[in-house]
């Protein structure tokens, strides 16, 4: 959600609060063709295309060539206070997959890729694993768009697991993190590659 902040609470309750950001995307869009620079995968609230559910998804959109592609929708969604992701999103079906400069690339939202049957032996949140069932359709890397608040232990946590999901599948993996604050909530950074044997690059 680094389009709206995060934790978007009550804003994402807001009318035609998707509007306003699907709005504010397609001006970047078209701003990268205008200025010749890159695409851009950003983390983004998008309107859900479908009468059921909640009306809003937690996604990553690339921006490219002047469109707005949404590339993936959050599929496990924490309802734990500080990351209420339950609250707001109706939850998406699978990781998605975008192909860039010759890769194919998996993208992952946040705790989509933390949740590695074997790494944690003890218990887990959600019993699915978004990644596991992804990377059997292959993959040249891993991208993991995240907001992960301060804790102590937590930045070493994720280098872990970051280094335990590229060794695991044998492919590069990138995490973003936010940074900076949100109200009380504090978030460190930490953004990283890992390559295929799950060293820190």
């Amino acid at each position: 959600l680094a389009l709206s902040g995060c934790p978007g609470s009550e804003l994402l309750l807001r009318e035609n609060f998707a509007g306003y950001c699907r709005a504010v995307l397609e001006e970047m869009a078209e701003t990268l063709v205008n200025e010749n620079l890159p695409p851009l995968l950003v983390g983004a609230p998008i309107a859900n295309p479908v009468p059921q559910g909640k009306p809003l998804h937690n996604s990553a959109v690339l921006l490219k060539e002047g469109r707005v592609i949404v590339i993936a929708r959050k599929v496990l969604l924490p309802a734990d206070g500080m990351q209420d992701d339950y609250r707001y999103f109706e939850p998406g079906v699978a990781c998605g997959v975008v192909q860039y400069n010759g890769w194919r690339l998996g993208v992952a939202i946040g705790e989509d890729l933390w949740h590695d049957r074997a790494f944690w032996k003890d218990r887990r949140q959600f019993d699915t694993d978004p990644v596991e069932e992804f990377r059997s359709g292959g993959a040249d890397a891993l991208l993991n768009l995240t907001a992960i608040p301060f804790y102590s232990g937590g930045l070493e946590l994720h280098k872990r697991l970051i280094g335990w999901t590229a060794s695991k599948y044998r492919v590069p993996t990138i995490t973003v993190n936010q940074v900076g604050g949100m109200d009380s909530v504090i978030y460190p950074g930490g953004s990283m590659l890992v390559n295929a044997n799950g060293a820190l690059c």
